[in-house]
């Protein structure tokens, strides 16, 4: 009976020495996941709460007008926020952390996605157990919720609301000409010139070969300089009015699709510029809308289909 005493009280003061050597006096929580975007578009995007509920795989609840966001019985709630880091306040069976959910640029434009907090550990060796089961919880809670955050974050369509591609220019000749208007020009202004250019193209031997281009620059209210452009299949000669360009075949463009009218289209136009400052990409010509739908056969201006070109290298 002594001996099986003694072996008993042998086993658990080992468990407790065990206890004490291989978990820390400081238990840390990391969990990190590497995303496909650029670092401060992603910043940009979780920064703004409303685009939690987009992605955040439990519910969102408000308590005293702050979110609280719950996932497999954790509590979190965002605290302060500096560059590209945002103060997790940590919620799990009781207990309270504080935890810091943080970004790292990397090369090629993507990001690491950190997520980490510690605390000290009791004396107390049942404690201490239990709150190294609490850090398992709490770990596999962040790597949960990161890797829906990398999900959401690494499609262009959720953080900048469209779905912006790097495609290659498909023609190499426009044939173009311009126009000043002193208002912003309507459709059948628009046309009128897409067809001056369309009837030149064809008694000159060429072939439209693509939706008809347009850009228009406003230096103020009363001066809208209307260009537009028609893809043709070959080099056209050049007049006074009416020129024959070369669109380097082969070059990178960044492209969108866009449905809707001109607040749509302008929106549009502005991520996929803000998306080029993010990538570092430089651009080589003035962008431009490819008018996929005919805007004198369709009034409806929501049923609109324009494509937005940003030439860069």
């Amino acid at each position: 009976m002594k001996k099986g005493l003694l072996i008993l009280s042998g086993i658990i003061i080992i468990a407790l020495i065990c206890t004490y050597l291989f978990i820390p006096s400081k238990i840390n929580v990391i969990a990190s996941t590497e995303a496909n975007m650029n670092a401060d578009a992603v910043f940009r995007t979780l920064r703004t709460e409303t685009t939690w509920q987009k992605w955040w795989p439990g519910k969102i609840e408000k308590e005293n007008q702050k979110n609280i966001f719950t996932w497999n019985g954790n509590r979190f709630s965002i605290g302060q926020i500096s560059y590209n880091a945002f103060q997790m306040n940590t919620d799990i069976n009781g207990n309270h952390f504080e935890s810091l959910l943080y970004l790292v640029p990397g090369e090629n434009n993507k990001v690491l996605i950190n997520w980490e907090t510690n605390y000290k550990a009791s004396t107390n060796p049942f404690v201490r157990i239990k709150q190294y089961l609490y850090a398992k919880k709490l770990e596999n809670a962040f790597t949960s919720v990161l890797s829906k955050i990398k999900s959401y974050v690494q499609s262009s369509a959720n953080v900048y609301g469209f779905d912006i591609q790097k495609e290659k220019v498909a023609y190499e000749y426009v044939t173009t000409s311009a126009a000043t208007f002193n208002h912003d020009p309507l459709p059948k202004e628009i046309y009128s010139l897409v067809g001056v250019i369309t009837s030149y193209v064809e008694q000159n031997g060429g072939k439209v070969i693509g939706y008809p281009i347009l850009n228009i620059t406003s230096a103020d209210s009363a001066h809208f300089e209307t260009r537009i452009a028609i893809p043709t299949n070959k080099k056209l000669s050049s007049t006074n009015t009416i020129l024959s360009k070369w669109m380097m075949k082969g070059g990178y463009i960044l492209t969108t699709e866009v449905k809707g009218g001109k607040r749509n289209i302008e929106q549009a136009m502005q991520q996929v510029n803000q998306f080029l400052i993010d990538n570092h990409y430089s651009r080589i010509a003035i962008p431009f809308q490819s008018l996929i739908t005919n805007r004198l056969n369709e009034p409806d201006t929501n049923k609109w289909i324009t494509k937005v070109y940003y030439p860069v290298i």
